[in-house]
């Protein structure tokens, strides 16, 4: 076997831009939620700043802190927001920045050696705490899927937000 072909047994190699793209869309899912919280919030001008460089900073509220928020402005604000898929964002983001990115291969054997496969697995912790076991590839997937709802969802609160209360400068 030459060195550029990939035996089915052995695991496959990791796509570290699926990575950047996980951190890159969940960062941007990030933003908007900030823009939902500052745009219902409202701060006075000299104090958007602060808001969002302090208050809004990872370090000071966490991701999850935030998504509690912009769940309670939606609810304030009788909009469904696409909750399911925001949750399963941040699950999948985790157990893609919390994985080294060649993670527990795994090898299945087949019946014949033409049925064998490999592939690497994520362990994910559901919201229920139950752990499932995900192809990375899949997980991969799966993200994109759910980005797109959160991501849209979220836009459509942020401007919502924006319509009632007046533009923002976020």
């Amino acid at each position: 076997m030459s060195s550029t072909t990939q035996s089915k047994t052995q695991p496959p190699e990791p796509s570290k831009p699926d990575v950047v793209d996980v951190i890159d869309r969940a960062a941007l899912i990030e933003n908007i939620i900030n823009q939902v919280i500052v745009g219902y919030c409202k701060p006075r001008k000299d104090a958007w700043e602060f808001m969002w460089s302090v208050v809004l900073d990872t370090s000071v509220m966490s991701l999850g802190a935030k998504v509690k928020v912009v769940m309670a402005v939606s609810h304030e604000m009788d909009f469904n927001l696409e909750k399911n898929a925001l949750h399963r964002v941040i699950a999948l983001r985790n157990a893609f920045a919390h994985h080294a990115s060649n993670a527990h291969p795994v090898l299945a054997v087949g019946r014949t050696p033409e049925e064998d496969t490999s592939y690497l697995q994520f362990w994910v912790l559901e919201g229920s705490s139950k752990i499932s076991r995900v192809k990375r590839h899949e997980a991969f997937a799966e993200f994109n899927a759910v980005y797109l709802k959160a991501r849209d969802s979220l836009i459509e609160l942020k401007n919502l937000v924006h319509e009632r209360y007046g533009h923002s400068d976020a």
